[in-house]
């Protein structure tokens, strides 16, 4: 374990035993919020829901560079995860059907990739990016869908944070995070 050093996230032992993981070990990583992980011991079925219950996570490994691994892993969930912006598809807005405080209902053709209910979007005008949103219903030849596809018109229900104008591209994407290595 002392070849494992970060300047970014600490390491610190709470208990260092032999023998199979207990009760008592989850009930000591609830107290301290920690994370239990153990080499070639077992954890039982009873001990997982225990822990289950309380929101402590509990890894066994049987190969040591597995379980250096397995803390590294841990270590770098500590850390603030880079959020990638994964493109899944563009629409430009042809019309605006309906305007409330927090929600709008617009069409428009979808010029690349797909679209799908839930996946969150940026809006763009004149190349910038001028708001966000939500896609929280879609319909495609009035028969609500869970994805539209490229090539096809569609009408979207969206909140969003700017309001939409004819001429918009939304740009749908999914967020992937991203763990440093340590």
């Amino acid at each position: 374990m002392k070849q494992i050093k970060s300047d970014r996230v600490g390491l610190k032992l709470l208990k260092c035993d032999v023998g199979d993981i207990t009760q008592s070990d989850v009930k000591k990583a609830e107290t301290s919020q920690a994370k239990i992980v153990g080499f070639r011991v077992k954890a039982g079925k009873d001990i997982l829901n225990y822990a289950d219950q309380r929101g402590i996570e509990i890894k066994t490994f049987d190969i040591i560079y597995d379980f250096v691994a397995g803390v590294k892993v841990f270590m770098s969930q500590l850390l603030d995860p880079e959020v990638i912006k994964n493109e899944v598809g563009k629409i430009e807005i042809l019309a605006i059907f309906k305007t409330d405080k927090a929600r709008m209902i617009v069409g428009g053709k979808i010029f690349s990739g797909k679209l799908k209910k839930g996946l969150k979007f940026e809006i763009q005008r004149k190349n910038v990016v001028v708001g966000s949103g939500k896609i929280t219903g879609l319909q495609k030849e009035k028969e609500s869908q869970e994805e539209v596809r490229e090539g096809n018109e569609a009408g979207l229900q969206v909140e969003n944070s700017v309001m939409v104008e004819v001429g918009d591209i939304l740009v749908g994407f999914e967020e992937e995070k991203k763990y440093p290595e340590l």
